[in-house]
């Protein structure tokens, strides 16, 4: 836990999971004792254990129980074709957050090369705030949830890189991204429309 914040918005998050059962019921369910449970509903944090615990018996994210992200379900992990730019940027931040890949490596091993300038821009966005308080990172990501969660990502192409480096300015913002997948969207569905007559 990196501050009183982040443990009220778990405890909150884990009471929400209890609802209208007992310590003693809800401690049974993640074989808990109902001192222990008692003593992290008071404010102690809960162990990376008692993390795990919940999210398999709730079936919730670890990320929602620690207040990372609004999507409280696991369940609905999205596939290759049908994942989003919010789901794709909410991968590779926990990725750059626990440092298990780096924007700019020293290695040619280790550098990422990303076709895709719309998850580029998205990157690129989040790097300039990895210096910044949690709170403003947090608040950039619900945007981006919010703004990109029903934007596919698609298989991209020549024709893709053309248009973004044609139509879209040098220092882009949201709105000219989301332009810009707007034509991807009429593009692809186009394309459909093609293949099935």
């Amino acid at each position: 836990m990196k501050n009183i914040n982040d443990l009220n918005i778990t405890i909150e998050r884990i009471m929400e999971l209890k609802g209208n059962d007992s310590q003693e019921v809800f401690a049974n369910k993640i074989h808990m004792s109902q001192a222990n449970m008692s003593k992290m509903l008071n404010g102690m944090p809960p162990s990376a254990s008692t993390l795990i615990a919940l999210a398999t018996e709730y079936d919730v994210s670890v990320d929602w129980l620690l207040g990372l992200s609004d999507r409280k379900s696991i369940v609905n992990i999205p596939s290759a074709e049908n994942m989003t730019y919010a789901d794709a940027i909410a991968v590779l931040d926990k990725l750059l957050e626990e440092k298990s890949i780096e924007a700019n490596g020293l290695n040619n091993h280790s550098i990422m090369y990303i076709h895709d300038k719309v998850l580029l821009y998205l990157l690129k966005s989040r790097n300039k705030l990895s210096s910044m308080d949690i709170e403003i990172r947090r608040f950039w990501y619900k945007s981006i949830a919010e703004q990109f969660a029903k934007s596919k990502i698609p298989e991209w192409s020549d024709t893709y890189d053309q248009y973004f480096d044609q139509r879209i300015p040098d220092d882009p913002n949201n709105e000219d991204i989301l332009k810009f997948i707007a034509y991807i969207d009429s593009t692809e569905s186009q394309n459909k429309d093609r293949e099935s007559t």
